[in-house]
């Protein structure tokens, strides 16, 4: 483990909490990324013009920033550790599925919530080799129903463990398994499925100062682009039964960072908790983006489910690529934040 990876530890739980846990002997490795894939608002792009969604249920399938409570129950309540976040959650409060159901009027439930903190794209964890990754999440519920349900609205999640701690260069591998999962969710009769890109991993606060900024850019960019592509082909071939989206979170990052202000924040680039060298907390939580070095505050979070409730309200056409929708997004985050302070 390089000397960055191991400073970092300090930086997201406190010293003596590692001394004394349970889990002291997990490494950083351990901790995972989360879903920074869905760290910031986005932009939606699909082929289908004018789609609407009809969703009785939301089915989660990635990493920590959708775990709502797994790898808590996995570690029997000792990870996440509280007081620090909110039970189960690797932030301050509720994730964007969370409210995002919420907004859509259909109650939380835990148990089509399949995502576990520390998943790749594959079948690893970052976390724990026992835990599942997403395509070993999606294989999970698939081979626990007979036929997948036609009205719920399938989310995939992750893709930032696999290039922060998993060692993958190649942006392939992961759109490569993350076509896997579509694929299998359809052809069990998935029919509305949302999949988030990747902002730039090298603007993450854990990473500034390692020297990795320019590479996680890098895999950012192209693991954009690849999925773009692969999700239009997915869409062409599947025809109008299928919807798919792409939240285009690396465009909407950058527009986020150049004006905090207009949608609510006035810090997205630092963590508002800090445990090294001691414990501290901001006084403005939901001015942060960032909670810890890693995840969104439970308002980043509250502003990505803006975007994607916003989202499924309206498609744009591919070609466009959300540009109109873009904006009329990133404006309905602010009016979000300052309406729940």
């Amino acid at each position: 483990m390089s000397t960055s990876k191991r400073l970092s530890v300090s930086l997201i739980f406190p010293e003596y909490w590692l001394r004394t846990h349970p889990l002291r002997t997990i490494t950083f490795q351990a901790f995972g990324i989360g879903s920074l894939s869905l760290l910031c608002a986005g932009v939606i792009q699909s082929s289908v013009q004018g789609s609407s969604f009809n969703i009785d249920q939301i089915y989660v399938f990635g990493d920590s920033n959708v775990d709502i409570g797994r790898v808590y129950q996995a570690t029997g309540g000792a990870f996440p550790p509280a007081p620090l976040y909110a039970e189960g959650r690797f932030t301050n409060g509720p994730v964007w599925v969370e409210y995002l159901a919420q907004s859509l009027g259909l109650t939380v439930n835990a148990a089509t919530n399949f995502a576990f903190g520390g998943a790749n794209t594959g079948t690893l964890n970052t976390i724990n080799p026992s835990w599942p990754g997403v395509l070993t999440q999606v294989n999970q519920y698939l081979n626990s129903v007979t036929v997948a349900d036609h009205r719920g609205l399938y989310i995939i999640a992750a893709g930032a463990n696999d290039y922060v701690f998993g060692g993958i260069t190649e942006p392939v591998v992961a759109v490569n398994n993350l076509e896997i999962s579509i694929r299998a969710l359809v052809g069990m009769g998935a029919s509305q499925i949302m999949v988030s890109n990747l902002f730039d991993l090298g603007k993450v606060p854990l990473v500034q100062g390692t020297g990795r900024e320019a590479a996680l850019n890098h895999f950012t960019t192209e693991h954009r682009e690849l999925l773009f592509t692969r999700i239009n082909h997915l869409q062409t071939t599947f025809g109008s039964r299928v919807k798919i989206m792409t939240l285009d979170f690396w465009d909407s990052f950058n527009q986020l960072q150049a004006n905090p202000a207009r949608f609510g924040f006035s810090n997205v680039t630092e963590p508002c908790l800090v445990t090294n060298p001691v414990v501290s907390v901001c006084s403005d939580p939901d001015s942060y983006f960032f909670w810890d070095q890693l995840h969104p505050s439970t308002a980043g979070q509250r502003a990505i489910a803006a975007v994607a409730q916003s989202s499924l309200q309206s498609i744009p056409e591919p070609a466009t690529r959300g540009a109109i929708f873009f904006v009329s997004a990133l404006a309905f985050i602010g009016r979000m934040i300052r309406k729940n302070p």
